[in-house]
């Protein structure tokens, strides 16, 4: 049996491990309120963190070549053009474009697409009188001294949008289903011509392929 003196020197000893068992256990608490505190500041402020300010990676995401509108501007040759009008055209699932790019009283026709690779593809193109289509085009036709051989054509439904050169005929109803038959020829070094028909009425566009760097596209909104 303990002595008086010895319980006397034992009770301090067990009541410095109570008072340190105690903070042990009220830190431990602690720590977990503060970490839930910051679990819930994070799921709380989620959507915080979803907000991208200005130069984020959505805010950088632009148009492409395939999604061109009224108002952008095409930078080529040292020159701006502003697109005035813009025909998309779709044959069985399969689209592509073309603006009417216009400076002054210089203007030109962007074909994009026309060739199942996407914006990858482009001609530069302008109308020409040279050539008098007025009926189904030949296999192969001559221009500047030069020979075009018959690549592809096709029907396409088209939409117009602001001025796209008087085709297509009522162009006071932006988005109209139109259709559009189509012919395309390749000549020499990477020169083209483009062959549509409107109702009665052809138009024959001719110029040359575009390189990846040769145009640069600003878009207007």
């Amino acid at each position: 049996m303990k002595t008086f003196a010895e319980a006397v020197t034992v009770a301090p000893l067990v009541f410095t491990v109570l008072i340190i068992l105690a903070l042990i256990a009220v830190g431990g608490t602690a720590a977990a309120v503060v970490t839930r505190g910051r679990s819930n500041k994070v799921l709380i402020g989620g959507n915080d963190i979803k907000q991208l300010g200005p130069g984020s990676a959505d805010t950088l995401l632009e148009r492409g070549f395939s999604d061109m509108r009224v108002g952008d501007i095409m930078l080529f040759d040292g020159a701006d053009y502003l697109v005035e009008g813009v025909s998309t055209y779709d044959e069985a699932g399969r689209a592509w474009s073309m603006a009417h790019l216009v400076d002054g009283k210089t203007s030109y026709w962007l074909l994009v697409g026309l060739d199942k690779s996407g914006s990858a593809n482009k001609s530069l193109l302008q109308p020409t009188e040279e050539l008098d289509i007025n009926k189904y085009p030949p296999e192969v036709l001559l221009l500047g001294g030069e020979r075009y051989t018959f690549g592809k054509r096709g029907s396409a439904t088209v939409a117009l949008f602001g001025n796209v050169g008087g085709v297509g005929g009522d162009s006071d109803k932006p988005g109209r289903a139109h259709r559009c038959r189509w012919w395309s020829y390749q000549g020499p070094s990477n020169t083209t011509i483009l062959i549509e028909q409107w109702g009665d009425d052809y138009r024959v566009l001719a110029g040359r392929s575009l390189g990846a760097t040769d145009i640069e596209m600003m878009p207007g909104s």
